[in-house]
This record gives structure tokens, sequence and C-alpha cells, in this order.
């Protein structure tokens, strides 16, 4: 096993940092709300949410050592709670 991790990590030094790019996705609907609030002790807490269902909509961005290289938006998407 020591030898693997060893291998792999002498791997890893090879590859160039520039090289590499992230990409990362997420999902969000306008009619989520949070289920809990908090409020001052001997208060409760009110608010409000949005009537219907509203659209999906994903956000899918790009980044490399530059900082944000692309990003764009869509609806449609499905949303999965994890």
């Amino acid at each position: 096993m020591q030898k693997l991790r060893a291998e792999y990590w002498t791997t890893i030094g090879e590859i160039n940092l520039a090289d590499l790019i992230f990409i990362d996705e997420a999902g969000v609907n306008i009619a989520m709300t949070r289920r809990f609030a908090r409020s001052p002790q001997g208060s409760r807490a009110y608010g409000d949410r949005p009537d219907g269902r509203g659209k999906n909509v994903t956000m899918i961005g790009a980044m490399s050592l530059e900082g944000i290289i692309a990003a764009m938006t869509f609806t449609g998407g499905k949303l999965f709670h994890v």
C-alpha cells in the first residue's frame, strides 16, 4: 500500500497546475425556502415564501489558476437533494 501511495504522489507531482480546470454545477429553485428560522427568545419567527413551484435554474462554472474562465445558467434542469 505504501508503494502505491508513493507512486500516486509521484504521478500527481508531475501535473502542471496551470493545465487544471475545475468544473462545478449547482441548482436552485426560487420556491426553495428554509424550513427553520431563528428569532429572539420568547418570540416566533415569521416569513413569507413563494407560491407555486417555480422553475429550476442550473448554474455551471469553470475555474483555473487564472480565476473564473466560464459560467452559464439555464432553466429546466433537475434538482437533486442529497
